[in-house]
């Protein structure tokens, strides 16, 4: 049998006192002799405990603390208790867990302290969120920049104030706590999600607004689209231009026409993806296009259909392999057009010049 001995430690009101928190045995090596080991901590440490046996895992101290002081409160007052319990033992020249069992704590401390319920389970705690003015007007800039492409007026900031902290108070983040197999459970409830709150402020309270600039993003995207030489179509410009107005990065999708774009013209695949839109690498083919068949280049485009068939020739592996720009040229030359342009008529008389002089009638 291990003997009980009075262990006379504690007395003082410093966090660096030593206190005892139980004994521990151990075999010496000869039979039925036993050695007494008292675990001693500071005082400061041992408050502490709870927290450090949550945080390592120890189960074993953890179940110890909570069913020496009992079932149904809530871990604040798990933890309240301990330390008061901790107090007593550096006064009194005891150890913590002799403490919670004496009539004296039970009676002055213990009772003051009121278990929220039976079998483990705290009472729900809820706490409202509120915003101060600088923290709404943050959110509210950040929202109407990106929704609306505008900051809020004076009006527009105090109303977003408002109603933000009525939703927020309508909406209490609910914190239940539970004891299960020696471990605190907590689940949490009802968070207040800012950002989906203000995406509806924002789409319900100016509409209009919202749905005009909608309209100009997905009109944006097609222009930008066209400029890559390609069509996106109209399900995924409805959607993008929504999704943008909504605060998404507009860089996603013009990643996405990027991509598009060195995927049907593959020859060009690295300066597209780099940035370069197809108009810009196709500007040597619309210049010339304009030159010999003397149209206006501001009203070509990449969509051409004779520019198109340039940049999309390919080779006899069936790689994309454009027509260079001498080829392109000397082709436009057998379009029906040409032959109605300046540059013909001055090249047939030219011609017909060389020929007569060749055969002396013309001197």
């Amino acid at each position: 049998m291990t003997e009980k001995y009075k262990v006379e430690v504690g007395g003082g009101d410093n966090s660096t006192d030593t206190i005892i928190l139980g004994t521990t045995t151990k075999s010496t090596g000869r039979k039925g002799v036993k050695k007494v080991e008292f675990i001693e901590t500071t005082v400061a440490d041992a408050k502490n405990l709870i927290d450090k046996s949550l945080a390592t895992g120890d189960n074993a101290t953890f179940n110890q603390i909570i069913n020496s002081i009992g079932p149904g409160y809530t871990m604040n007052q798990y933890k309240a208790i301990w330390s008061r319990a901790v107090d007593w033992a550096s006064y009194s020249k005891k150890n913590p867990f002799d403490v919670l069992k004496s009539d004296n704590f039970q009676a002055g401390v213990l009772s003051s302290y009121k278990p929220s319920g039976g079998d483990g389970q705290y009472k729900p705690t809820a706490s409202v969120r509120q915003f101060t003015p600088s923290q709404a007007k943050t959110a509210a800039v950040e929202a109407f920049r990106a929704y609306l492409q505008r900051n809020p007026t004076k009006q527009e900031l105090d109303e977003f104030t408002r109603d933000l902290n009525a939703a927020a108070a309508r909406n209490p983040v609910t914190t239940v706590s539970k004891i299960v197999d020696g471990k605190v459970q907590t689940t949490t409830s009802g968070e207040f999600d800012v950002a989906s709150w203000t995406r509806g402020y924002i789409s319900a309270r100016f509409k209009g607004e919202a749905d005009s600039l909608a309209t100009r993003s997905r009109e944006e995207l097609v222009s930008t689209a066209k400029s890559y030489g390609i069509n996106m179509g109209d399900a995924w410009y409805q959607k993008a231009g929504n999704q943008i107005m909504k605060g998404q990065d507009p860089e996603k999708y013009l990643d996405d026409i990027r991509k598009t774009a060195a995927s049907r013209y593959s020859a060009f695949a690295d300066r597209l993806l780099a940035g370069d839109t197809l108009e810009e690498i196709a500007s040597p083919y619309i210049n010339a296009y304009a030159s010999v068949l003397e149209l206006n280049p501001y009203d070509i485009d990449v969509m051409d259909t004779t520019i198109q068939q340039a940049l999309l020739n390919t080779d006899e592996s069936g790689q994309n392999k454009p027509i260079n720009l001498f080829q392109f040229e000397q082709n436009l030359k057998k379009d029906p057009r040409w032959q109605q342009t300046r540059n013909a008529q001055q090249t047939y008389s030219g011609l017909a010049t060389r020929i007569l002089q060749d055969f002396g009638l013309l001197g």
